[in-house]
């Protein structure tokens, strides 16, 4: 499955995310943000360690709804980067009002994340493939439910 260009998805993923005012922790499930500030963003753990940066957005178009952040996690300043297809619902979104910004919070340890399944810029998994997609679900569900 070719991925679809960065337009369509800045399109589809902009009703996703909102916020004008939301108070500080966890944003309210009708939030919306641009795609373009989701590209970029530091993916933090509970700690608040820094883990990888937003690299993608991969969206299932059949549900209209973001199924995956592409994180890109190691590597010196872009060189040697992995990256990593999580659930958008194992992520927890948070507003810094202090700030001005969105957080996206993953309950994750910088080794596990390490060792989870991913990939490079180069080789892209065929994201439609649902063996891949139940590999990376069940990586990431760490003991909990994530919807599909």
């Amino acid at each position: 499955m070719k991925m679809l260009a960065l337009p369509l998805m800045l399109v589809a993923t902009a009703a996703l995310f909102a916020a004008d005012n939301v108070p500080d922790t966890q944003v309210t499930k009708n939030m919306s943000v641009r795609a373009s500030k989701l590209i970029g963003m530091t993916v933090v753990n509970p700690q608040g360690e820094s883990l990888a940066s937003v690299n993608d957005i991969m969206i299932d178009l059949a549900q209209a709804q973001v199924k995956y952040l592409a994180i890109s996690h190691g590597g010196v300043l872009g060189v040697g980067d992995k990256l990593f297809a999580v659930p958008m619902k194992a992520f927890q979104v948070t507003y810094d009002s202090d700030n001005d910004q969105y957080k996206l919070v993953l309950n994750i340890t910088n080794d596990r994340l390490e060792k989870a399944p991913g990939f490079n810029q180069d080789q892209w998994p065929d994201m439609g493939d649902k063996k891949w997609q139940t590999t990376v679900d069940e990586y990431y569900r760490g003991g909990r439910t994530i919807e599909r």
